[in-house]
């Protein structure tokens, strides 16, 4: 068995890199009793000779998220082991959204696709689970939430999700926010159908914030999709200290999660910060005040700043 989980981090590019994908395959292949090659050529002849003579499974999940640019010639190997190899000795399974190129290039590959039907009863059972929490934990209006007003937000959800479990979550975390049975129903019914343009109803609320908050919220998101390390909570309270907001030392975990409006959540077993979702960061880099270019000049011109400093 071998298998790599793709990830699109600024602070892991390694995990988005076909190369060290097929490096990481090769090296679980092989039980680590070669040397790894440079060459991509050899790489790509090793795994197809080991493939040849040792039944594998190879599970690569998130393909999606390899890089755009190089996933062609990732595509590309990966098909042709796939020809020259007994379907019957090696297993190939991928996970991923169903980008074009993807689809394309695997599509006379056996494929299953789960649509909004087939997970119907999976966000049903989500939905009810995030809710009850919330009412139970006295969250959701400090616990005081009649039956019929359980069942019109789970149906509500439910009919909007659109299969979309990120979707209800971040609505419910939403809701949670309302004191009055009345601003629930009212929020309710103005609840966006679709990730991006959830995203855009909560992002306009962050616009909304007091200038001090607007500006610590979008340095956070400012140095998470630039920085080339994990986003440890210390970062983040440098990366505000070092804008606008001089001497503010009052950033914790909870503060941050606040400000940023469920956009961002804490792994608490890596102690990081990371977006609550990869269409998350995607939203954020569609938005010209975090296109690429914009959040590293900012980047390198408060690093030079702090470097002035007597």
């Amino acid at each position: 068995l071998a298998y790599f989980y793709c990830s699109r981090s600024t602070h892991e590019t390694g995990r988005s890199d076909p190369d060290v994908i097929f490096r990481t395959l090769l090296l679980q292949l092989s039980r680590g009793l070669i040397t790894m090659p440079d060459r991509k050529e050899v790489v790509d002849a090793l795994m197809l000779e080991i493939l040849k003579k040792v039944p594998a499974m190879i599970v690569i999940d998130a393909l999606d998220e390899c890089s755009r640019h190089q996933r062609p010639k990732f595509l590309q190997a990966l098909t042709e082991i796939l020809a020259r190899t007994s379907l019957k000795r090696v297993k190939v399974l991928i996970s991923s959204r169903d980008d074009q190129d993807i689809v394309c290039k695997l599509g006379l590959f056996p494929n299953v696709y789960i649509s909004a039907t087939d997970n119907h009863d999976d966000i049903t059972r989500f939905t009810v689970e995030e809710l009850d929490n919330a009412i139970q934990t006295g969250i959701f209006l400090r616990g005081q939430v009649s039956s019929e007003l359980r069942q019109h937000i789970i149906d509500t959800l439910i009919a909007k999700a659109q299969a979309m479990f990120s979707w209800v979550k971040l609505s419910i975390q939403h809701l949670q926010l309302a004191k009055q049975e009345s601003t629930v129903r009212r929020q309710l019914g103005k609840l966006p159908i679709g990730l991006a343009k959830l995203y855009e109803w909560i992002y306009q609320s962050i616009l909304e914030y007091l200038p001090e908050d607007k500006v610590a919220t979008e340095t956070i998101f400012g140095w998470m999709l630039c920085a080339q390390e994990s986003a440890t909570l210390e970062l983040m309270v440098a990366a505000v200290r070092m804008g606008s907001l001089k001497g503010r030392r009052d950033l914790i975990e909870s503060q941050i999660l606040d400000l940023c409006c469920n956009l961002v959540v804490f792994d608490k077993i890596l102690s990081e910060f990371r977006f609550a979702h990869l269409s998350v960061k995607e939203y954020l880099e569609s938005r010209a005040e975090f296109a690429e270019e914009v959040v590293n000049t900012s980047a390198v011109s408060r690093c030079i700043d702090l470097l002035q400093m007597p």
